[in-house]
């Protein structure tokens, strides 16, 4: 009887070994990624268990998610709020089902709703319009599969675009972002306001794509994008564009 009952529990405890084990060699990334002090590692550690209790993602799943938001450079915050509220949200699940109940339970009246036009009619400054951080170093293209996308020094929440229905097209998405920064970026000591008509420039690289393809605007700089991307649509890419903080109008392009 008492061998019986030995097996599974020397099993159980070589299991919770193992995973301590898997744990802590996942959070060295970590610890490779985020500058701060051993006080805080651990408040971090912490926090990753705390979390991995109250939400569906396991331990390693949210350092995982962790490692990558520090490279970015999310502050960490005291006692390590800051870079946890980030990475909690970085996998909290849109609760979808909850919105359609209310939608179906509350059905819109239905109007005519006229087509929205995405025409800015604006001509902006290129200051700070750059997929390098602060304008030097190594360009930044990331994006999370929920919808946050991290170019340049720019943090763009994406999960409201209409018609983004697979993490392929967020990916085209960034690279498409990417192409037009690359072409615009301000040279910080020729032309430091350099302006640009931001739907000329979405037109000239949907002509491309049409004529090219699609990879034209792939980089395999970044290694953490999928390679394998699908298109979004031209309306999708210029409501990305309207929530850069980056672009500053210089004036209205029909007054010259």
């Amino acid at each position: 009887m008492t061998a019986s009952l030995s097996v599974p529990i020397v099993g159980l405890g070589v299991a919770s070994t193992k995973a301590a084990v898997d744990f802590e060699e996942a959070f060295t990334g970590v610890r490779k990624t985020v500058d701060t002090t051993e006080e805080n590692f651990k408040k971090l550690s912490d926090g990753i268990k705390q979390m991995s209790t109250e939400t569906a993602s396991s331990k390693n799943q949210i350092t995982g998610v962790m490692e990558v938001a520090g490279q970015p450079g999310v502050e960490v915050g005291k006692d390590g709020k800051n870079l946890l509220d980030f990475t909690r949200l970085m996998i909290q699940p849109v609760d979808v089902t909850a919105y359609a109940k209310g939608m179906s339970n509350n059905p819109p009246e239905k109007e005519k709703i006229p087509p929205a036009d995405w025409s800015q009619g604006k001509i902006y400054r290129c200051g700070g319009f750059d997929s390098h951080p602060g304008g030097y170093g190594r360009e930044v293209l990331r994006v999370f599969d929920l919808g946050v996308m991290i170019v340049g020094a720019e943090e763009l929440d994406l999960r409201g675009l209409h018609n983004i229905v697979s993490p392929r097209q967020l990916h085209a998405l960034g690279f498409i972002l990417r192409a037009i920064m690359a072409k615009n970026a301000p040279d910080s000591f020729s032309h430091p306001e350099k302006e640009l008509d931001i739907e000329r420039e979405v037109d000239e690289i949907f002509g491309r794509i049409e004529s090219e393809g699609l990879d034209c605007v792939y980089s395999g700089n970044f290694p953490d994008m999928n390679r394998f991307i699908d298109l979004p649509r031209r309306e999708e890419v210029m409501q990305a564009i309207s929530r850069l903080r980056t672009l500053k109008c210089a004036r209205d392009k029909w007054r010259g």
